[in-house]
């Protein structure tokens, strides 16, 4: 049976790992972007430009949300994996720590 910290350190490389949802709106905001660019290239010098720009607009603000809101997911699951991170590391620590004050304890019944 794995010990409390070995779970910790897989559920750590879970985490990290993007899940299926994750993967599907990186591809939804890739190919938002992509259409954004292609509007761009088409309205450049389409002769009804000035009657597509609301469109267009309308687009623009939605990659802006659609990025904002993305990034701050992805900066909440980095937190949260760094946080996750220092409490593996400090709990390691504390195991270390008792085993090194097990074995001086040893070491004082032995003398």
């Amino acid at each position: 049976m794995a010990d409390e910290i070995t779970m910790k350190a897989i559920n750590l490389l879970r985490d990290a790992d993007p899940n299926m949802d994750e993967l599907d709106s990186l591809d939804k905001f890739i190919s938002h972007q992509q259409e954004v660019v292609e509007m761009y290239k088409q309205f450049k010098d389409h002769p009804r430009a000035k009657e597509l720009q609301p469109r267009l607009t309308v687009f623009e603000e939605s990659a802006f949300a659609f990025t904002y809101v993305y990034t701050m997911m992805k900066t909440y699951k980095r937190e949260k994996i760094l946080a996750n991170a220092n409490e593996m590391a400090m709990a390691s620590a504390v195991i270390e720590l008792k085993q090194e004050l097990d074995i001086l304890t040893k070491l004082d019944k032995g003398d």
